[in-house]
């Protein structure tokens, strides 16, 4: 019956459609040039100025601090690597950009500088500055990745790196907290209950009270699907605390674990098969949320896809399975004080041609984007298919993909669509940024849904750099090619 109603409303939107054009809500304000060998990072707010286009070319950082009135930016700042100082991650919050720096001197250890620049008034000043005193020699020899972030609030900087692998050791963990604007500085090394070499950190986040989540799959050294893990860590500082939380559950093996944090709790949601040995394959997902101290697991289940979900997203000409292939978790969004998962399925394929005369083959690489999944991780029965389907030639293109935003109770998704597209079943393939419109499709519960397409001239939807919601408004950033322009979109005027 519900499948019915979605065929129904469906329906009514594209009819609803046929009678109009694209839509004028989106206003694209004035176009200005960013040289080609730039790459274009995001478009933020910030606490205290405007809001900044972010971009890099190398270790160098751009920052366009932009004019929301005309959409030009205000002026150029940049920090820039030397022969000696290479930044090597950043990340924006608020008016605060975390940096991590390289020190490379010939002759002398590799060490790491943790800075702080602040944009206050569109103006560029750097705050606090420290060496990265790591528990290990800076000449000791490691291969393990530096993990380095930031709260939400921008009060708390995160750097931490598993400690070398030494034999008959157990693992252990390096972490330093930053407090900003207090320019205080803790480190600890946390003990871990496994072989050095049998755990692997997979990502890390820091809440706005300073609790460390530390996400990580054991089981390595063995490589068995059988034995593997997923953990959350989450340790608290002022109680020198760390707590662990085992993500698996019988009979079913997890991947592509993604942790975020809503209202300083901590949620998780991890991907599973009932085949260990198929990577390709998803039946649901594991869902997990940690209270605020860190110390408790609030809820955790198991979310089974449905039968119709599943042949929905195999389309109809495809073998039916009791599984959905091709699909990953990008995002945990809260609607209404509901978490809903964000899973996008997409997936790589190749188109050979033979030359008749010599033999020789030629492949090409083509990127699918297809359908997008929006499941409750509550309630099974709430979920939402949107059918788009793009494809890119040899390149993931900045076109492709999507973003999506909350604003005043509203879940809005955009993407780029085919400009003739009518409904939300998207009968035809978007391949080629200049035929596309700005799509949106818009839902407060999950359950209806309301689309259309956006005019935007001959600029198309950035979708590689994410915009941001602020007061109800939308903002995000377009391109013909070559120029760019800012787009603003009211989320009540959809």
């Amino acid at each position: 019956m519900r499948k019915f109603l979605n065929i129904l409303i469906y329906t009514l939107i594209g009819l609803s459609a046929l009678a109009q054009e694209p839509a004028s809500n989106l206003n694209l304000l004035s176009e200005f040039e960013l040289p080609r060998t730039e790459e274009v990072e995001f478009f933020k707010n910030t606490s205290t100025g405007s809001p900044i286009l972010l971009s890099t070319k190398g270790d160098i950082i751009f920052i366009r601090p932009i004019s929301m009135e005309t959409g030009l930016p205000i002026r150029l700042l940049s920090i820039r690597s030397n022969d000696t100082k290479k930044i090597r991650r950043h990340e924006l919050r608020g008016d605060s950009l975390y940096c991590l720096v390289k020190s490379v001197e010939e002759g002398q250890p590799d060490g790491f500088e943790s800075v702080i620049y602040s944009l206050r008034g569109d103006v560029l000043s750097e705050a606090h500055r420290h060496d990265v005193r790591f528990s290990e020699s800076p000449s000791t020899k490691t291969a393990q990745t530096i993990h380095f972030t930031a709260s939400a609030n921008g009060k708390f900087g995160l750097i931490v790196r598993q400690e070398a692998f030494a034999k008959n050791k157990s693992a252990s963990v390096f972490l330093e907290i930053t407090r900003h604007p207090e320019g205080t500085v803790e480190t600890h090394l946390v003990q871990l209950p496994f072989d050095s070499d049998d755990i692997e950190i997979t990502g890390v986040s820091i809440t706005n009270r300073g609790i460390v989540n530390i996400g990580a799959q054991t089981g390595v050294k063995i490589n068995s699907p059988f034995l593997r893990k997923h953990i959350i860590y989450c340790f608290s500082p002022e109680q020198n605390e760390l707590h662990e939380f085992d993500m698996s559950l019988d009979k079913v093996y997890l991947k592509d674990l993604v942790i975020q944090i809503h209202s300083s709790q901590t949620s998780a949601i991890a991907l599973y098969s009932r085949d260990p040995f198929e990577q390709a394959e998803t039946n649901g997902f594991v869902y997990m949320t940690i209270d605020t101290s860190g110390t408790k697991v609030l809820k955790k289940s198991i979310v089974e896809f449905k039968d119709d979900i599943i042949y929905e997203l195999q389309g109809p000409d495809s073998r039916k399975t009791e599984h959905v292939e091709h699909l990953f978790a990008t995002d945990l969004l809260e609607l209404n004080g509901e978490l809903i998962a964000l899973l996008d399925q997409q997936y790589l394929d190749q188109v050979c041609t033979t030359d008749p005369r010599t033999g020789i083959i030629t492949c090409t690489d083509q990127y699918h984007f297809d359908g997008i999944l929006l499941q409750s991780v509550s309630n099974q029965n709430s979920n939402t298919i949107i059918g788009r389907r793009q494809i890119d030639d040899k390149t993931k293109g900045p076109y492709m993909g999507q973003q999506a935003y909350i604003s005043n109770g509203t879940l809005t998704i955009f993407y780029n669509d085919h400009v003739r597209n009518e409904s939300l079943e998207a009968e035809r393939i978007m391949n080629n940024p200049s035929r596309s419109a700005l799509r949106y499709v818009s839902t407060t519960d999950n359950e209806i849904l309301r689309t259309g397409a956006l005019a935007s001239d001959d600029f198309v939807h950035f979708t590689a750099c994410p915009g941001f919601e602020d007061k109800g408004t939308i903002s995000l950033v377009f391109s013909d090619g070559k120029n760019y322009k800012i787009g603003i979109i009211r989320a009540n005027e959809l």
